[in-house]
This record gives structure tokens, sequence and C-alpha cells, in this order.
């Protein structure tokens, strides 16, 4: 397994080579095991976070990361406090954050505008989510927790559930688990949150295996991983959308002993309270998981940043 990841910025889940996935999933979780590996690693680093989008998890996590590896941060919550207010170019906000800080996270409304700042930064940037687009530490994220779990990331029946229109998460793990032998999907949605049909031609193009159904119960015997989304109601531009039934503890009365059910979050009515007894629920562990995954991203993309 190569020690030095294969990309300076991380913009996209297809930069990732299975080498760069498992270099940072076993980081993660032997940090998960112990978080002082590498206490005082990043003690003369700087990140910058800068998110013209609300976060909890991301933002928290990747700032507890820094300061779990010896680090510092300065951050940027909300856009309008910026001279972003002012009409500054987000080219010329990379040049100059660049001088403040060693790495920048960024999440921002627009698709593509994370990589149009990375043009111009001079140090690592990592896609902190671009619109409806992607989330790749998020994927990370979630493979780190399947393979925690499944310890494999081929041969299985992934299930998608909930607002797969607009989830950038959803993209993004789809793409990752396409790059791993005989995995298979199930869309489960409304009509109106079907996937996007560039993920669809993405599919058709690599001859993927893959079937929508609008009934979870239809598909839930089939499951190895059920991945809930909520709906992004930020993107849909209030159209009327209809939504399926939510997952209660009652949805899960035929699913395999050995099923994960996995959220992104926050949650809002998709997946009922009623499921965090059961034993296949293991988002709050994904959550936990973010931590370890963002500290192994920092730590490798710091040590390993190619000149």
């Amino acid at each position: 397994m190569s020690s030095q990841l294969s990309f300076n910025h991380l913009i996209n889940s297809n930069q990732f080579s299975h080498e760069d996935i498992f270099l940072l999933t076993d980081t993660a979780l032997k940090l998960k095991q112990d978080d002082k590996l590498y206490q005082k690693l990043l003690s003369n680093k700087i990140l910058a976070t800068l998110f013209f989008e609300p976060s909890t998890r991301t933002r928290f996590s990747f700032e507890s990361a820094m300061l779990k590896l010896g680090g510092n941060y300065i951050n940027l919550e909300q856009g309008d406090t910026s001279s972003i207010s002012k009409g500054e170019r987000l080219e010329d906000m990379g040049k100059i954050i660049s001088a403040y800080a060693d790495i920048i996270v960024m999440r921002h409304p627009q698709k593509g505008s994370v990589e149009q700042f990375a043009t111009y930064a001079d140090v690592p940037v990592i896609n902190g989510g671009d619109g409806p687009h992607e989330h790749p530490s998020q994927s990370l994220t979630d493979l780190t927790t399947i393979l925690e779990n499944k310890k494999r990331l081929s041969e299985l029946n992934i299930g998608f559930f909930g607002d797969l229109k607009y989830a950038r998460t959803t993209n993004s793990l789809i793409k990752l688990l396409t790059t791993f032998k005989d995995n298979h999907f199930t869309f489960i949605s409304s009509k109106e949150l079907r996937i996007n049909d560039t993920l669809r031609v993405f599919l058709k193009d690599k001859n993927q295996h893959f079937l929508e159904h609008n009934s979870l119960e239809d598909v839930i015997a089939d499951l190895d991983i059920l991945y809930v989304t909520r709906t992004q109601l930020e993107r849909t531009k209030k159209e009327t959308i209809s939504t399926i039934s939510p997952i209660t503890i009652n949805s899960l009365k035929a699913a395999k002993k050995e099923l994960i059910i996995l959220h992104p979050l926050p949650r809002v009515t998709e997946l009922d309270t009623s499921v965090d007894s059961h034993p296949s629920a293991k988002y709050f562990e994904q959550a936990n998981n973010g931590l370890y995954l963002r500290m192994a991203l920092l730590k490798n993309l710091l040590s390993d940043t190619k000149t």
C-alpha cells in the first residue's frame, strides 16, 4: 500500500485510487483506536474552514481533527461576513487565504465552485460540499464505516433511500463503490427524487447493475447496507415534492441480521428515532468516524504535499 496520496486538492471522488482509499481508511481506523497517535504532527499548521452553507458535522470534525493533530484553525461560517459580499471573486479569495493557512476546507452552494477556488490556491483545498454535486470526505467516512462493519467494499447490495436527486453524499459514495467488484445498487425514492440523469448515465456507461423502487419493504430483505438521506429542501426551489413513508423499526422486520444503516445526517422525518435502538443503526458511529477520517486526510495531505 502506498504511503502517499495521489492528489494535492480533494475536489471529487473520481480522484481516489484504491491505494488512496485504503491508506486513508486504515489510518482513520488506527486513529480511532488511539487518537493521540499523531497529536503533535501538525503543531505548526493552520486549517482554514470556509463555509458558505450551514454545517455542523463537517466543519466541527475538520476543526476538531486539526486540534487533535496539534494544529490550529481559522474559520468563516457565513459568506456574507466575508469580502465575497463585496463582490470578491473566488479566484482572488483562493490566493489570499493561501497566505493565511496551510490547508483549506470549503463548502459552497454552487457546483464546481470549490474546484474554481482551488485552481488559484497555493495550498491543498478540500471540497466540504459544493451544492448538489459532491462531498468526497463524507464518502470516505462512509467507506470507513462500511469497512469497519463489513470488512469489504465489494459484493455488496447497497440500498439508497430518500432524496437521490439532490443529495451530494450519494453521488460521491455511489461513484466510489462502482470501482469495486460486483456491487449492486437499489434506489428507493419518490418519483420526483430519483437519481439525476448525470448519475444514471454514469451507471449505465459503467455497466452497473441497479434497480429503482418506491417501496423499501419490497427490497429490504436483499440489502447489506441501507443508506438514508433527508430531502434537500434547500435545493428543491420550493418544488412540490412527494416523499415516501419514513423508515421505522417495523420497516426492518425482514432485514438481514447483518444489515447496517447509514445516514450522513442531519435527519428530519425520513428515519424515525425508533430505529436508533436497532442493532443495524450505525449512523452515529458513522458521524464519529468522520473525525478520524478527517484526521487521516489532514495528516496525509499536509505530510505528503507535493511541490
